[in-house]
Order: structure tokens, then C-alpha cells, then sequence
């Protein structure tokens, strides 16, 4: 059986609990990724979707974990620009999860949304959910193409990131196993490859405007 064990959680209704296992700290032998189980209830007579406490505690038990085992959780609650109902299922959300992971015998860090999106180049105007689905691909090749393929998938491409930015942080392990070497290698690949891209947007748009301001003035053209 894998020695090592480590789990991440995007905490949001759309979110997921990442699963990466290895014979050894920071080798990845394999890789698995559950969506957040729900149910629907009402709430002033409307149908809203929660999450199913009872069928988190019956997922998280069945992933036969080892006490003491690590999960990485986002932080929930209020954020710039939350609504108050917002940042409230957001917070219940999480303590949730961490009610579920506690009583599993397992030991929850939180991390804030902004401190791991930032630190793996996925915060600021320009970042969009389709980042973070290009990176957790690149980081985790074990994954079979399916589960990381649509845009709906984010929850689950952030689960894995928030755990593999957790590790590498937490654990002091940054930069000397493989699991850390392999993020802060794909991290600036893809930061390289999002900056050349848009340079040349803003190029072709500059000359876009050149081409068009150019003919301001001039009369129509003759054959």
C-alpha cells in the first residue's frame, strides 16, 4: 500500500476533495478526485442544492485514510465583494468539511483562497477558471483526460492545486521532492506561456489600431 497520503479541498458548492498517494513524500503514485456530494433542499420554498454532510463523512471514510493524514482546506467566509448570503454558505461550507475531516481523525490547514492562487500565479484581473484547469493538468499527468476536460471541472482542478500548494508551503518540503519541484516547474511554464500570449494580443491589437487609425482622413481608393 502507498505510504504517503494527501488531500486537498476546494470547499465550495462546485468544489472537490482531492486524493494524491505515493510510496514516498512527494512522489505521486496516484491521483483521484471526488466532487462535493449534494442534496437538494428547500429554503423559503425554493429548491436549493447543499451539500450532503451525510454522504461527505461516508466518502472521506471510504477512502480508508490513515490518522493523522493532512488535508488542505480553503478557507471559507467573507471575502472582497462577497454578498452577506454569499460569504455565509461559503463559511458554512467549510466548517462543513472540517467538521467531516475532524471526525475522521485527520488533520485540517486552512489557506486562504488569495494566498495559494497568488502564489501560484492564479490571482489578479487577468487569471480566468481556465488556469487553474492548464496548470492542475500540468501537475498532475496521472489524471485520466476526462476529469479535467471541461470548464465545469475547476472545483476539482482546484482541489488538487490547493493540495499541492499546501504541501509545498507547509511541509518545508519546497523545492527538494518531487511533487514541489514538479509545481514550481509547470507554475512558471505556464505564468511564461500566459505573459507571451498576452504580449501578443496586445501587439496585434496595437497594429490593429494602426492599421485602422491610418486610413482616418485619407479619401476613398481608386482602382
Amino acid at each position: 500500500m502507498p505510504g504517503w497520503v494527501l488531500l486537498g479541498c476546494d470547499s465550495d458548492n462546485n468544489g472537490a476533495l482531492a486524493v494524491i498517494r505515493g510510496p514516498y513524500l512527494g512522489f505521486v503514485h496516484s491521483v483521484e478526485v471526488h466532487d462535493c456530494p449534494m442534496k437538494e433542499v428547500t429554503v423559503n420554498n425554493t429548491p436549493r442544492l447543499r451539500q450532503d454532510v451525510d454522504a461527505m463523512a461516508r466518502l472521506v471514510h471510504g477512502l480508508d485514510l490513515p490518522e493523522d493524514t493532512v488535508v488542505y482546506l480553503e478557507e471559507g467566509g467573507a471575502r472582497t465583494g462577497y454578498k452577506p448570503q454569499s460569504a455565509y454558505v461559503q463559511g458554512a461550507n467549510c466548517g462543513r468539511w472540517e467538521g467531516v475531516f475532524a471526525s475522521q481523525g485527520l488533520i485540517v490547514h486552512m489557506i486562504p483562497a488569495r494566498t495559494w492562487k497568488c502564489a501560484l500565479k492564479l490571482a489578479g484581473k487577468h487569471s480566468t477558471k481556465d488556469d487553474s484547469l492548464v496548470l492542475a493538468r500540468a501537475v498532475f499527468p496521472e489524471l485520466d483526460a476526462e476529469v479535467l476536460k471541461l470548464q465545469k471541472h475547476h472545483g476539482r482542478a482546484e482541489a488538487l492545486l490547493i493540495a499541492a500548494y499546501g504541501h509545498r508551503a507547509e511541509t518545508g518540503a519546497e523545492m527538494k521532492d518531487l511533487l514541489s519541484m514538479h509545481l514550481a516547474s509547470m507554475v512558471e511554464s505556464v505564468t511564461t506561456r500566459k505573459s507571451v500570449t498576452r504580449k501578443r494580443k496586445r501587439r496585434t491589437s496595437t497594429a490593429d489600431l494602426i492599421e485602422a487609425t491610418s486610413h482616418v482622413g485619407q479619401g476613398p481608393s481608386t482602382m
